[in-house]
């Protein structure tokens, strides 16, 4: 049966053996094919197979990527396949580009299943499946129909035009049969049931071929022995042959006896009966189509009742025979046990007190042995024993020696290496605050030899002593600024605090230059200067001695005069034309650390905020716009701006620094963020020293919150 074996497909343990290397599973899987084109489809996985068992697979796209489908490859996959049909395959990596991942090896039609229970004996199974058609279903294709209790055939039907179903010609030769399972019939989808058929022969075939058929194998086996008989016979079924179908070639020899040997009777049988009427309607038969068609009928009429006739009675035999033979097998099978049993349970018995003997002898040496063993092996152990708990105390008692030496040793080796932290710890403080000294002497020494020429006049960064002024007394000329917009004046509050608690602010804006001068007539008139950064400007030891010539810079020359009391205001300006992202922190933190510089005041300037080196700042660097700080007309005012208060001659007084308030912490809510450890040290001086200068903590509140937002913001 071709069906039966399409696509060579092989049992699973084969195909295993022969794909080991690229199969997805060891495993059967079941799908429907979605389409055909040329040479290439695709059947969508459903699930898999075990014997009888079927398991579905809830995402096949998982397993199968893409879209949950295999694809078939050439004629031989494609053949007799339809679109919709159930199908079993097995699945390797597919090598072809842009295709599914998976193709296609084995592949077999899962046929549907139905029942014909209703046709009884098997020439009414023939009649229906070749001749007048099944019609109780009206797909073609492969189909497994029960046609007894205890048989199912497998076969393809075509539909005809009358809408019925019918076995092929050519198939109806060898139609395969199986032992019928219960547990064969399943159901692929709830529309209908399938029937999985076994991977192995077939229990056996049908001969279901027409009437034409099987007389020309007829024919064919009497002109082989060469019959006498085998012209008559070739003229009359020349006559009644089926119309359209043409001459009956008897060349062939067809070997199936097993089978024609029940119709060749049939046949003859026929013939026997229908000889005279032959003779007598032969001339008649062969003038008048209408005689002939009705000596075919009688013909095939008769052919049927002999036929059942016949099975009748080569059932009857065979049901006789059958009980005749199993009767006398059993008898013979039941003799036959009882000798084999009474010969196995003698030869059980011998065997049993035979091992029963050699066993207790056994049994009894390995006691006395196991017993000799047993006395050896404790003596030994006693022995062992005692010798380990003598060596067990003299290494307990050694070992507590060791302990109380080591914790001996050990304390005195924590009390000298806390000695020897604290010494290096002091001794490293001692030489930063040498260093840190010895360097600023050097500075100021340098400063103060060059701020004199050889016949002691002085240079022009020389700064002129002033009377001095506390914080309060600035803060009130800063109130008393009419040219200073509020926006300004509270600017200026900032830039003072700033600059007081060692910040170096960063300036900029159109006004940044003027507000800068506006600040030194609040502060220090006559005390201020403006130091131009240029690209030589790179550490901190360039910020007091000009790179090359060594020659004291103005920054230098105030801080010289700052020690002898009195406050100055320098500003750096064109920081974006240094190296101010190395310079300027450095700076900041010196002056933060350093109480004997409290009176250098430092700001820095810029003209471009967006410039690289600006941006490359720390991101804590205080930053003020200078914009809308003046009042319209201020000029009129500036014209008039030379002392405050009637004191024209005057300088911030630095004092000393003043002491943390309890009070800061109370800032640090309305922050709006949690400042870093660093952040809240320097808003804690901050506050102090916003504290000296206005006299009222709320005011300094605010202040040192818009500061400390300020520094922590990150964008300019």
């Amino acid at each position: 049966m071709d069906q039966w074996k399409l696509c060579g497909m092989k049992d699973n343990a084969a195909v295993l053996g022969e794909t080991n290397a690229t199969l997805v599973q060891p495993r059967i899987y079941f799908g429907r094919v979605q389409r055909k084109q040329g040479l290439f489809g695709s059947v969508s996985v459903v699930g898999t197979i075990v014997g009888t068992t079927i398991d579905y697979i809830p995402d096949a796209k998982r397993r199968f990527p893409k879209d949950g489908t295999v694809e078939t490859q050439g004629v031989a996959q494609h053949a007799g396949l339809s679109q919709g049909d159930w199908v079993e395959f097995d699945a390797v990596k597919n090598t072809r580009p842009r295709a599914s991942e998976y193709k296609v090896a084995h592949i077999r039609r899962i046929p549907r299943y139905a029942e014909l229970l209703e046709c009884t004996g098997e020439a009414s199974l023939r009649a229906v499946l070749n001749r007048t058609g099944w019609r109780g279903d009206r797909r073609a294709g492969l189909w497994a129909l029960k046609v007894y209790d205890d048989r199912v055939v497998i076969v393809d039907l075509e539909l005809h035009d009358d809408g019925a179903l019918r076995i092929p010609r050519s198939a109806a030769r060898s139609v395969a049969f199986f032992d019928f399972s219960d547990d064969a019939v399943v159901r692929l989808d709830a529309a209908e049931p399938s029937y999985l058929v076994p991977k192995r022969e077939p229990d056996g075939h049908f001969d279901w071929s027409d009437e034409t058929d099987h007389v020309a194998r007829v024919i064919r086996s009497l002109a082989t022995v060469d019959d006498s008989r085998i012209g008559d016979l070739i003229a009359w079924l020349e006559l009644h042959h089926e119309s359209g179908t043409g001459r009956i070639s008897a060349a062939g020899v067809d070997h199936d006896a097993a089978l024609d040997a029940l119709r060749s009777g049939e046949l003859a049988e026929r013939l026997r009966a229908d000889r005279e009427l032959m003779r007598a309607y032969l001339e008649a038969a062969t003038r008048d189509p209408s005689v002939a068609a009705v000596v075919a009928e009688y013909a095939r009429e008769g052919h049927t009742e002999a036929r059942a006739k016949l099975l009748r009675e080569l059932e009857g035999e065979i049901a006789e025979r059958r009980s005749q033979l199993v009767a006398a097998q059993e008898d013979d099978l039941a003799q036959a046990r009882k000798t084999a049993e009474a010969d196995v349970e003698e030869d059980i018995r011998t065997l049993r007190n035979e091992k029963l003997g050699e066993l207790e002898s056994a049994v009894k040496n390995a006691q006395l042995e196991h017993r000799e063993s047993v006395s050896r092996l404790e003596a030994e152990y006693q022995e062992h024993r005692e010798r380990l708990n003598r060596q067990t105390d003299a290494a307990s008692s050694h070992l507590i020696q060791l302990e109380v030496s080591i914790a001996a040793a050990r304390s005195d080796l924590d009390a000298e290496r806390q000695m020897l932290e604290a010494e290096k710890a002091r001794a490293q403080e001692a030489a930063a605050e040498v260093d840190r000294l010895l360097s600023v002497s050097e500075r100021l020494t340098t400063t103060s030899s060059a701020t004199t020429t050889s016949n002691g006049s002085a240079v022009p960064f020389a700064f002129p002593e002033r009377q001095l002024v506390s914080p309060k007394v600035v803060s009130e000329n800063i109130n008393s600024l009419p040219i200073l917009s509020p926006k300004g004046r509270d600017l200026l509050r900032q830039l003072v605090v700033l600059m007081r608690a060692g910040e170096v602010p960063l300036l900029y804006g159109a006004d940044a230059a003027d507000f800068v001068r506006v600040a030194g007539q609040v502060l220090t008139p006559g005390r201020v200067g403006f130091m131009r950064a240029d690209p030589t400007l790179v550490s901190i030891e360039d910020v007091w001695a000009r790179p090359g010539s060594g020659t004291p810079t103005i920054l230098a020359a105030a801080s010289s005069s700052v020690s002898k009391g009195g406050s100055v205001l320098i500003a750096v300006t064109d920081i974006e034309s240094s190296a101010a992202r190395f310079w300027l922190p450095a700076l900041s933190e010196f002056l933060r650390s350093s109480p004997s510089l409290r009176g250098l005041l430092v700001c820095a300037l810029t003209g471009d905020i967006e410039h690289d080196e600006v941006k490359a700042l720390p991101q804590d660097v205080a930053v003020l716009e200078i914009e809308g700080s003046f009042e319209r007309g201020a000029y009129y005012g500036a014209l008039t701006l030379a002392g405050v208060a009637g004191t024209p001659q005057f300088a911030l007084d630095p004092g000393e620094e003043p002491a943390r308030n309890a009070a800061a912490a109370r800032c640090v809510a309305d922050f709006g963020f949690e400042p870093s450890i660093g952040l809240a040290m320097r808003t804690a001086r901050i506050f102090s020293e916003a504290v000296a200068m206005l006299g009222d903590e709320t005011a300094a509140s605010k202040v040192t919150v818009a500061l400390a937002k300020n520094i922590n913001d990150d964008n300019y």
